[in-house]
């Protein structure tokens, strides 16, 4: 499915999963983990939000 994208992101920092290590792209997401998401991309492609 998306396995090398989520691998990608994983790498670079982006996404970290959840604390026991999985993902789980179906799951629900809060408002924090979103604008710590956002600004980490952001950081990664030398952008400040």
């Amino acid at each position: 499915m998306a396995e090398n994208e989520i691998n990608t992101i994983v790498a670079q920092g982006i996404m970290q999963g959840r604390p026991d290590g999985t993902f789980d792209p179906f799951g629900t997401i809060t408002r924090a983990e979103v604008a710590a998401v956002l600004q980490r991309y952001f950081r990664s492609i030398g952008r400040r939000m």
